[in-house]
């Protein structure tokens, strides 16, 4: 019974350490600051751009900003998602902010950038 016990309790530690590390749990708070621009890159895709701020205490690290795009403001059917990696994945330390550029390759307008989710990733120094 001891030994049942024991792995649960480290079956639950290794499952905890995981999250801990792969997570924005912390205190670091990346926010994005000012309007999300929509444009085209050179090559005619439709964008998504702005800045992201850390608005916590913590450095982040290994940040992305992904964004899911929908066919409709009921956002039931996806129809591409755009997704940047923030300050080249480096750290991002409190107050500091770094911008954005998040192509929808499979969209031909920014017209179709109208109904979006978005989510912003980190890992915590």
């Amino acid at each position: 019974m001891k030994i049942r016990i024991v792995a649960f309790i480290s079956v639950v530690t290794v499952f905890m350490l995981i999250l801990s590390g792969c997570s924005n749990l912390g205190t670091g708070n990346l926010i994005i600051v000012g309007e999300v621009e929509r444009g085209y890159t050179s090559y005619n895709s439709p964008y998504y751009s702005g800045t992201v701020k850390n608005e916590g205490n913590n450095t982040v690290y290994n940040a992305a900003i992904e964004f899911t795009i929908y066919e409709t403001s009921a956002k039931i059917h996806i129809v591409d998602t755009a997704w940047d990696s923030l300050a080249n994945l480096s750290d991002i330390a409190p107050g500091e902010t770094t911008s954005f550029e998040a192509v929808a390759f499979d969209l031909d307008s920014t017209d179709q950038l109208d109904h979006y989710e978005v989510e912003i990733t980190w890992l915590e120094r």
